[in-house]
This record gives structure tokens, C-alpha cells and sequence, in this order.
């Protein structure tokens, strides 16, 4: 089958990214013919080959292989790149990866370009979606959402009946419970410089406590990419002495980041790792570092709430509201909601945590046995099955 995969550039450090270069891997196993069309990509880090094209390549058992990368810009002419790809490259179906708002684009493509099926792959945490563009999933011949959230945000906008869920779950190839020392308490956070991820109010929480309490925070993110924030200078505001935030010893990047086992590591010597979002569509790295055996503190919003419901759900001593922090609501210009936590709210939950942390060194164990459910085959096997059957599906005749 000949299949072309749209989403942002697989050799990002993003969530996005990682979600993009997962399917395009299974694809490629399967023995599908597939291409890759991409935006993000910059040509001067990830250069062509000598014959002058891009790919995506990755490494499996020693070997390398490749994948054909289309990069096309965001600005917005999409339309017209995604347009021409389809009429050279022919593909019999078409899979895009990301949010709502990253594909509106994709109305017009599907209704006047080659007849090709559509499967889309949202990774949606806005809620409720603009009434302006609610007819986008209309076109589509099967929608796979990566959280029960954009399941409910988006299904009564979706005709068909090849619409369902499944979470990302966890990469337990490299992500599982090392048997690792650590002197100090240590929580982990990670994310980029970006108002979204919000870092600072886990930096401002901690500082708070960390005259009850001997921990460390460390902040998986890189000191270098532009964004919203210098994390070095705020960590400064609340740590002036460099005593409890620490930062990657290594240098990451949005384009270059540590192995996923040294990540593990990283994660296996934390106690807590915090996820407090202003708007969650997947929590993948949640999911990880529940393999790893971290206690997760996660922002009531999105994916992160449907989460903690499935640990309550897991153990009869979870609580749902034991992984969450409260949030307020806060209107965007698009008419979504976007969930904040106060450092305050933060700072009581990890008093909270702390202790059964200290109490219970068996949740890490419990913790990382969730994901033996939760884990990232499962995903891929929904994945592949929906594939199929968008293939085999009869054409839709839209009519206004």
C-alpha cells in the first residue's frame, strides 16, 4: 500500500515529532510503500543525501534505513505543497499526525484533489473546537485519537462510523524500572521554553517547599532553543544558589537529544515526575515515566485527567484526584480553554506525594506494572487495523 504521512519533522524532540516518527517506523515495517511529508524540518541541520533528497532515517538491529521526506513550510500555502505531493507521490491513503488545527487545510485537498482515503491521527487537547471549523472531520474516512478527551471533544463532528481511541502508552523497550540510588528526593520535569509546558510554576513550587523538604528538581529541557522563557535566568529567581535545580548535563535541543535509555535512567532516579501542562493531548511522557516507576503529578486538563482515571481505575487505592493538581480555566483567542495551576496548588500536592513516596517504595513497582496494560504495542496494533480498514473503505459523496 502506498501510503503518504504528514506531520511535523520526525527527528524533532516534540511530542508530535515522536508520535510522526512511531507511525512512519510501523509503517515502513509493515512493508507499506511509504513517504513523509513534513513541516519543521530544517535542511541545514538534517541535510540531503548526495542525490540531493531528504529522508527520514533511523536505526533498527545495526542497520539503517530510510524514508522519503517531503518538507514543505507552514505558511499558509499548505494546501498547495500537500496538493502537489499527493498528485506525484499517488498514495492510496493519506495519514496525518497532530492537532485539530495543524490539518484545516485538509477539507479542501480531500474534496478536490485525487481520490485517496484519509485516516486522521489527532493528537487534540483544545476544547471545545471552533464552530467555524467543526465540518473538517466530515471529510475524513477515519479519525484515531490519542486520548479518550479528544475522543468525546470530536466525535459528534465525525460522520463516520471508523472513529476510536487509543492511548500512546508506554515505550517499555527502554522505559521500565531500573534499580537505580539516589541520596537525594528527586522530581522530575520536563518540556521546552514554551508558556504551554509552563516549567516555571514547577520551579516556583518546589522553591517553596524546599525548606521543609531535602529535594532536587530536575528540569529535562533545553537552556538554548528560543521560547517564551529563559529557564536559566527564572531558575535563578528561585534558586540563586544553584542548590536544588539542576539541568541536563548533556546538551539537548529541539533537534538533538540524549538516547531514550539514558532518559530512562534519568527517570528511573526521580521519585516524582510532574506534568502540569496547559493543555495535554497525549501525556507520552507520563506514560514513560509511570514505566520507570515515577509518581505523577499532572495538571487537571486533557489527556492528563483520562490518565489518572485509568490509575484509579487500576488499583482500588488510587484516587484519581491523589495525580492531579486543581486548575482555572483560561479562554484562548480561538474560543478554547487552556487549564493553569497556581504554584501553591503544586507545592501542597507534593507535600502530599512526598510522603506516601517515603511510606510506599512499593508504588514505584505498582506504578511501572500499569503500563504491561498501557504500552506502546497497543497503540500499534489499533494502528494497524484501522489503517486496513480506511483502505477498504467506499468512497463518501459530500454534498452542500
Amino acid at each position: 500500500m502506498k501510503v503518504l504521512v504528514v506531520g511535523l519533522c520526525p527527528y524533532l524532540i516534540t511530542s508530535r515529532s515522536k508520535i510522526n516518527s512511531i507511525v512512519l517506523k510501523m509503517l515502513y515495517a509493515q512493508g507499506h510503500e511509504v513517504s513523509s511529508a513534513a513541516w519543521g524540518h530544517d535542511s541545514n541541520y538534517f541535510i540531503p543525501d548526495d542525490d540531493g533528497h531528504f529522508y527520514y532515517k533511523f536505526d533498527n538491529a545495526g542497520v539503517e534505513h530510510k524514508i522519503p521526506l517531503n518538507p514543505f513550510m507552514r505558511d499558509g500555502k499548505e494546501s498547495v505543497s500537500i496538493y502537489e505531493f499527493i498528485n506525484v507521490l499517488n498514495p492510496e491513503v493519506v495519514i496525518t499526525v497532530g492537532d485539530y488545527n495543524d490539518f484545516l487545510y485538509m477539507k479542501a485537498i480531500k474534496h478536490f484533489g485525487k481520490e485517496f482515503k484519509w485516516l486522521f491521527i489527532l493528537t487534540n487537547y483544545i476544547s471545545p473546537i471552533n464552530e467555524d471549523s467543526t465540518e473538517l472531520l466530515q471529510s475524513t474516512d477515519g479519525v484515531l485519537c490519542l486520548s479518550k478527551f479528544g475522543y468525546q471533544t470530536v466525535q459528534e463532528f465525525c460522520p463516520t462510523n471508523l472513529i476510536s481511541y487509543e492511548y500512546i502508552g508506554a515505550n517499555r523497550g527502554d522505559f521500565y524500572l531500573r534499580d537505580i540510588d539516589h541520596d537525594k528526593f528527586r522530581i522530575m520535569v520536563t518540556g521546552k521554553a514554551h508558556q504551554i509546558d509552563n516549567l516555571p510554576v514547577v520551579m516556583e513550587a518546589v522553591s517553596i517547599i524546599r525548606e521543609q523538604l531535602d529535594i532536587e528538581l530536575y528540569v529535562h529541557a533545553s537552556l538554548y532553543d528560543p521560547g517564551d522563557y529563559n529557564l536559566e535566568q527564572i531558575s535563578l529567581r528561585f534558586d540563586p544558589k544553584k542548590e536544588f535545580i539542576k539541568f541536563p548535563e548533556k546538551y539537548v535541543s529541539l533537534y538533538e537529544g540524549i538516547e531514550s535509555s539514558e532518559f530512562a535512567i534519568e527517570m528511573s532516579k526521580s521519585d516524582i515526575f510532574i506534568s502540569v501542562p496547559l493543555a495535554s493531548a497525549t501525556s507520552i511522557s507520563v506514560f514513560d515515566a509511570l514505566a520507570c516507576g515515577c509518581y505523577p503529578i499532572m495538571s487537571d486538563c486533557g489527556s492528563n485527567r483520562n490518565l489518572a482515571n485509568l490509575l484509579e481505575e487500576y488499583k482500588d487505592e488510587y484516587c484519581s484526584q491523589d495525580f492531579l493538581v486543581p486548575t482555572n480555566k483560561l479562554m484562548t483567542s480561538g474560543g478554547s480553554y487552556l487549564a493553569v495551576c497556581g504554584p501553591g496548588d503544586l507545592a501542597d500536592k507534593i507535600l502530599n506525594v512526598y510522603e506516601k513516596c517515603k511510606k510506599n517504595k512499593g508504588n514505584r513497582i505498582d506504578l511501572s506494572e500499569f503500563t504491561v496494560k498501557y504500552h506502546r504495542g497497543r497503540f500499534l496494533d489499533k494502528l494497524s487495523k484501522i489503517v486496513l480498514e480506511v483502505k477498504k473503505r467506499n468512497s463518501i459523496i459530500c454534498l452542500e
